[in-house]
């Protein structure tokens, strides 16, 4: 029988550290304020991400 296993490489610390910067950012939601600073940050974020996958 075989076993497939799925191994994911989690920069924990990262993960933490992009949460820490959305946390802070102030409500999104509540007052739709600051969607665009989000926005930016997470593009920030995709693209550090994007660049360590190659």
């Amino acid at each position: 029988m075989s076993s497939n296993k799925l191994t994911i490489d989690i920069d924990t610390h990262g993960l933490i550290s992009d949460l820490q910067k959305l946390i802070k950012i102030p409500s999104v939601s509540a007052r739709k304020q600051n969607l665009e600073e989000c926005a930016k940050e997470i593009v920030v974020m995709m693209k550090r991400i994007e660049s360590t996958q190659s």
